[in-house]
């Protein structure tokens, strides 16, 4: 027993030896293998999502396998922030089953308030692995919009919100929202999040408006939002901003701009108009950049 445990050990250090020196066996797997690189296509309908915000994806591999293939998609910011989704394909597929909705949670912008984050496919891996063969695979790149938003307003099948953000948000580098309803009249409403305004227009349909509660709206009509400045840290200054628009049904709209030098009470810039369509509209609200 004791020539037999000396010749083993005698062995393995040998067979280390030579690992470390980079010379391959034969019979190694990596010696072996053919190497070969897919190319795969990814596709996203989002054009702008926030740090946290789940973004659906779609992609199609160039040919199907007769097992189970685990694909592995990743988004990373412009300061190194990553997320990862793996995606099980079924035998004889090319893509996720069409009933099956695929997303990756957005790894935001970092500490920019406006930024863009990268998606890809960087991994592939088979449930029973192909004797002889190894596959690596790349796919286009899609570049998607992103903002450090200090607040993202939660879906509510009651109504549609706006909300406007800017960067530094406190009471000493504040703006105004500004909403001209249909009836002509401008309000201001006293709502906010963490990070912004925000204005919510009901579904249900009041063609009154209300003098009462000016923070909700229910008419028929057109909503104009505007911005100005209402207490600045720097004045006058550039100041980046980002609409977030969440419709009813879950939807989300960005839009991003900057407002040229700012000031306390300067005028009024447009940013979005809001219209609530008639009851029974195949799209009870459309929204227009200004």
């Amino acid at each position: 027993m004791k020539k037999i445990f000396y010749f083993l050990a005698i062995f393995s250090t040998i067979f280390f030896y030579n690992c470390e020196t980079n010379e391959k066996f034969t019979g190694s797997p990596v010696g072996n293998q053919e190497i070969i690189t897919l190319d795969a296509i990814i596709s996203s309908n989002v054009e702008f999502a926030t740090s946290g915000q789940d973004v659906e994806f779609n992609f199609v591999l160039p040919r199907t396998f007769k097992d189970t293939a685990t694909v592995e998609v990743t988004a990373v910011n412009s300061e190194g922030g990553r997320t990862r989704k793996k995606v099980d394909i079924m035998p004889g597929q090319v893509s996720p089953l069409p009933s099956e909705v695929v997303k990756i949670t957005s790894p935001g912008s970092g500490d920019m308030f406006f930024s863009q984050f990268e998606m890809s496919i960087t991994a592939i891996s088979l449930k029973h692995a192909e004797i002889g063969k190894h596959y690596l695979i790349k796919s286009n790149v899609l570049s998607i919009e992103t903002g450090k938003a200090g607040s993202i307003t939660a879906t509510n099948a009651a109504r549609l919100s706006v909300e406007l953000v800017w960067p530094s948000y406190s009471g000493t580098n504040d703006v105004a929202l500004k909403i001209q309803k249909p009836s002509g009249t401008v309000v201001e409403p006293t709502s906010q999040q963490s990070g912004g305004k925000l204005h919510s227009i009901r579904v249900s349909n009041t063609p009154i408006l209300s003098d009462s509660d000016i923070n909700n709206s229910n008419a028929e009509g057109e909503y104009v939002f505007s911005m100005t400045g209402r207490n600045l840290a720097i004045s006058p200054q550039n100041m980046p901003y980002i609409v977030i628009v969440v419709f009813p049904n879950g939807d989300r709209k960005f839009y991003t701009g900057t407002y040229e030098n700012l000031y306390v009470d300067a005028p009024l810039k447009n940013l979005i108009k809001v219209t609530k369509n008639p009851v029974g509209a195949t799209e009870p609200f459309t929204v227009s950049e200004l």
